[in-house]
């Protein structure tokens, strides 16, 4: 896993992690990093301070998604082979549950208030939605094709799901759970700004990342930042001032400043690189 400097657009580190490392994300206070290792099936716990692993979380199906809960104290994994989603507590790093979901859940995303998180099943175009308090699929929305990426509205009102097949996002309404209407482009991830008021999707066939009004559920611009395509995560920093895109197939990171919507720079990562996420280190 490289960690990178915002401040200096530069990679301050590298921390080794477990095989086939495919999703990331930090904890509320920013003290914990999470890694979602496939192949070696674990998740391992980085000390964000010290830059380092403090824990090795052991979880079978291969591992692809991660959501950390707003309270800290419950780690979501998706295991795409086993169908289910295992919930870990962070405190004593062990898998307290497992909830089974749809097939091959690759990400998700947990609602601001925590209530519940969204579970994108990218075999057979479905979203599931688990009510956190009773660990049960209370929900299941049928999306686009191949879904992929989803990402909720800071405000917990809505919620955009990419997918392949069509090449699609659908917008759900989180008070009904429904698919209120879809946007006509495909992405592999997305990412609200703070404000909620635009969205980045990345797409993987092209190199460049849709702008999308998020009142017009729209496309209002086309942002180049790689010549060679392969789009992974996406990621926004908490000031809303830049989106980072990983670009798996250059093995690099653009830099987008959403001023001007452009890119301003690219940062060298390790190989084959997948997702991304921004955390404030205390």
């Amino acid at each position: 896993m490289s960690v990178i400097d915002v401040a200096t657009q530069a990679v301050m580190t590298t921390i080794p992690v477990g095989s086939g490392p495919d999703d990331v994300a930090v904890g509320p206070d920013g003290r914990r990093a999470y890694v979602a290792n496939q192949t070696s099936e674990n998740v391992s716990v980085i000390d964000t301070l010290a830059d380092g692993i403090v824990a090795t979380v052991p979880v079978d199906g291969l591992p692809t998604g991660l959501g950390v809960h707003p309270d800290g104290r419950r780690l979501y994994v998706t295991a795409q082979m086993d169908g289910d989603v295992a919930v870990v507590d962070t405190a004593s790093n062990m898998v307290t549950a497992t909830i089974a979901v749809g097939n091959k859940p690759v990400r998700l995303a947990i609602t601001p208030d925590g209530a519940a998180a969204y579970v994108v099943n990218q075999g057979d175009g479905t979203l599931s939605v688990i009510d956190t308090a009773t660990q049960r699929v209370a929900a299941t929305v049928t999306v686009g094709g191949a879904p992929r990426g989803i990402a909720i509205a800071p405000d917990g009102t809505f919620a955009y799901v990419t997918s392949q097949f069509p090449g699609v996002v659908s917008v759900i309404d989180t008070a009904t759970n429904q698919v209120s209407t879809t946007i006509p482009v495909g992405g592999e991830d997305v990412a609200f700004l703070p404000s909620g008021a635009f969205a980045y999707v990345s797409s993987e066939s092209s190199g460049t990342v849709s702008l999308v009004d998020t009142a017009l559920n729209m496309v209002v611009a086309a942002i180049t930042v790689s010549a060679n395509g392969g789009r992974g995560g996406v990621a926004a920093t908490p000031d809303g001032a830049s989106v980072y895109v990983v670009n798996v197939l250059t093995n690099n990171v653009s830099v987008v400043d959403t001023a001007i919507n452009q890119k301003t720079t690219s940062i060298a990562v390790g190989h084959a690189p997948r997702d991304i996420a921004i955390g404030l280190i205390p």
